[in-house]
């Protein structure tokens, strides 16, 4: 994380369940917020409020607010679900969506 990011959060596409796909938003000093999607794509907001509205218009739950109901449908413990992480942007972008087949 940068030295002007104040607040790292990640986000679940609930639509993808059991499959992961994440999101990221990183809330500068400044106020403003970055989204960084599982392609790649960054798309910047005035606000931390703004770049969450958007996720939650496209079906993302924040990872921190799952609960029980949630890890029964994914199928998995919620505590063995890893956020993505790397030395940089396009190695945490790899890992940003994980492909889970149901047996």
């Amino acid at each position: 994380m940068n030295s002007n990011v104040l607040k790292e959060t990640w986000w679940l596409a609930d639509t993808e369940f059991p499959d992961l796909l994440w999101a990221r938003i990183q809330v500068y000093k400044d106020g403003t917020a970055e989204m960084l999607s599982a392609t790649g794509y960054r798309y910047k907001y005035k606000s931390e409020e703004e770049a969450n509205s958007e996720l939650f218009q496209d079906d993302y739950l924040p990872f921190h607010s799952l609960d029980e109901e949630d890890e029964e449908e994914l199928g998995i413990p919620l505590s063995s679900i890893q956020i993505p992480s790397g030395e940089s942007d396009d190695e945490i972008i790899q890992k940003m969506y994980v492909k889970r087949s149901l047996l």
